[in-house]
């Protein structure tokens, strides 16, 4: 007897977000769709994430992994979840026609900079250095500069902000002038930690 022929039969095999997830920004969501049959199949995938409904549509050629995918916006920051499912879909094995996935979104970074300079717009090397670690703030409808984005914390050196210090993402320290040993013990114990500190000589 001739032997049976595999069921034709598709799959959501992994969902996924590639790079930092932050809130405010789109995210592209990566749909892997493995097509076991001998033909090609055009497939809609409904991608879901917390109760909002994203549609995806492609091609999956036979007996290959096919990658869709879609941009989705982040307006909140914390583990989100979602599931990917193939829509109008009848095939061998239902189970596996959808599958379940958690972003982790992340909020704006923020940099502390330890500087003696004033924040007042001028042509200074701290306001350089502002300028290029958030050159393009995100901004509402009004023009003003949206809380939940980039922003830098100026910090005076002689009295050291520590919570300030323990949100950043980065500490950067431009013309601080003479530190206080005080500041230098924190700045060495949060480096230690493994807080990332950029000097400016």
């Amino acid at each position: 007897t001739a032997p049976k022929e595999t069921p034709a039969n598709l799959a959501i095999l992994h969902v996924g977000a590639i790079g930092r997830l932050q809130r405010g920004r789109e995210a592209r969501v990566d749909v892997e769709v493995g097509n076991y049959s001998k033909q090609p199949r055009q497939v809609q995938v409904e991608v879901t994430l917390g109760d909002t409904p994203y549609r995806i549509a492609g091609l999956c050629p036979p007996a290959v992994k096919t990658t869709l995918s879609t941009t989705v916006p982040l307006s909140t920051v914390g583990w989100i979840a979602g599931q990917a499912k193939l829509v109008d879909n009848s095939d061998a094995l239902a189970a596996d026609d959808a599958r379940s996935f958690v972003l982790n979104v992340r909020s704006a970074p923020m940099y502390a900079l330890i500087t003696s300079e004033s924040s007042r717009p001028h042509p200074s090397s701290s306001h350089y250095v502002e300028r290029a670690l958030v050159p393009n703030p995100t901004r509402d409808a009004s023009g003003a500069i949206d809380a939940g984005s980039e922003r830098v914390a100026r910090i005076d050196p002689t009295h050291l902000d520590n919570e300030t210090l323990a949100m950043s993402g980065m500490i950067v320290i431009d013309h601080p002038g003479k530190l206080p040993i005080e500041s230098i013990n924190t700045l060495a114990g949060l480096m230690r930690r493994g807080r990332g500190v950029l000097y400016i000589a």
